[in-house]
C-alpha cells in the first residue's frame, strides 16, 4: 500500500508541475 501511495503522490506532484507549466505557456 505504502508503495502505491509513493507513487501516486509522485505522480500527483508531476502532473501539478505539468498544469503548472501549462498555465504559464498560457499566460
Amino acid at each position: 500500500v505504502e508503495l502505491v501511495r509513493l507513487t501516486g503522490q509522485r505522480y500527483s506532484s508531476s502532473h501539478i508541475l505539468d498544469v503548472f507549466r501549462g498555465s504559464m505557456c498560457q499566460s
